[in-house]
């Protein structure tokens, strides 16, 4: 069972970012820095799309014995 309300937030904070905010400059040379900049936008999009989900949908879950948005969020 698919999850539409997971797959619209996500299509509308993913499509809905700027380009500012979905690239940043590496603070330095070489694969660290390279790495440590694409996680921060990543971590940019989650917070963002766990900020667009109404705080009583963090329960839901798909199924049984399925993690709830919380949990998906969390483990993360």
């Amino acid at each position: 069972m698919r999850c539409p309300l997971f797959l619209a937030i996500g299509a509308a904070v993913l499509l809905g970012s700027d380009s500012a905010t979905s690239q940043v400059a590496p603070k330095g040379p070489g694969f660290r820095a390279e790495y440590l900049a694409e996680l921060s936008v990543a971590e940019d999009h989650v917070v963002r799309l766990a900020e667009a989900i109404p705080a009583d949908k963090y329960t839901w879950r798909p199924a049984d014995g399925v993690r709830s948005i919380s949990e998906v969020l969390l483990h993360l």
